[in-house]
């Protein structure tokens, strides 16, 4: 292998890297995303069905 090969073949494996490294933090602030309005979404169900237990007694 000569030299300019192993330098595109090295370019590569950076920019694969790149991208795995990218697409984990995409992945994982997606998932806290959705976990956080997860739990804004049942917060407020959790307070409409207080608020009609109240509104019945």
């Amino acid at each position: 292998m000569d030299e300019e090969t192993c330098g595109q073949v090295t370019l590569l494996y950076v920019i694969e890297i790149k991208l795995i490294i990218h697409l984990t933090f995409v992945c994982a602030a997606a998932s806290l995303a959705h976990q956080m309005a997860f739990a804004q979404f049942s917060q407020v169900i959790g307070y409409q069905i207080l608020w009609e237990r109240q509104a019945l007694y």
